[in-house]
C-alpha cells in the first residue's frame, strides 16, 4: 500500500523532500512507516524522531488529520504528516 508522508520544518531538511509517496506493507503501523523513513533518511532523521533508535518518539504525528501514535495501523492513501516536537523555556 502507499501512504503520503508530508515533512515539516527541521524534519523536511533532513529528509530532503516536504513530501513523498512511501510504499509500505499492508497492516503497517506508524512506527513500521517511521522505520522505514529512518532506513530511507538515514541516521540524523533517526535520531531527529525517535532518539537513540528508542520507541519513544520525538515528533509529532497526524494521520488524515488525526493526532496518531505509534502503534496506529495505516490504510492505503494515509495522509501522514510528520513535525518535530520542540520545546523551549
Amino acid at each position: 500500500m502507499k501512504v503520503r508522508v508530508s515533512y515539516k520544518g527541521f524534519l523536511s531538511f533532513l529528509a530532503g523532500v516536504s513530501e513523498e509517496e512511501v510504499e509500505i506493507q499492508p497492516g503497517a503501523t506508524v512506527s513500521r512507516l517511521l522505520e522505514e523513513l529512518a532506513a530511507r533518511h538515514g541516521e540524523p532523521f533517526r535520531n531527529a524522531v525517535m532518539p537513540g533508535g528508542s520507541r519513544r518518539l520525538v515528533a509529532l504525528v497526524s494521520v488524515d488529520g488525526a493526532p496518531a501514535g505509534v502503534e496506529d495501523v495505516l490504510h492505503d492513501s494515509a495522509r501522514v504528516l510528520l513535525v518535530r516536537a520542540v520545546g523551549g523555556g
